[in-house]
């Protein structure tokens, strides 16, 4: 929280970024994956902090955002793969069925 004239005042994850607990909520994943997303390069760090509680690596909001829709993507993609392999089991099961 920055202090100004006395009041606090909640950063602007625009400018100040987002800390890795946000992050991780925003891409629904835990901390440790979004550590190693920051460590592949996946997640651009704009600040690296203070090593103390709170005051840790703060990330790009635009690179987090980007990083969601990916994952939704992908997970779209998986899903729509999912429910074309339900179908062709089914397809074979009612072949199979049939054929008796």
């Amino acid at each position: 929280m920055i202090i100004y004239q006395g009041i606090g005042v909640l950063p602007d994850p625009r400018i100040d970024g987002v800390t890795v607990m946000q992050a991780a909520k925003l891409l629904a994943l835990s901390r440790p994956t979004v550590g190693a997303m920051i460590d592949r390069g996946d997640l651009k760090v704009v600040s690296e902090g203070a090593q103390k509680p709170g005051q840790g690596r703060r990330l790009s909001l635009e690179s987090v955002l980007a990083a969601k829709q990916r994952r939704m993507e992908q997970l779209r993609q998986q899903s729509a793969a999912a429910a074309e392999a339900i179908e062709q089991i089914e397809r074979a099961e009612q072949e199979l069925l049939g054929e008796q």
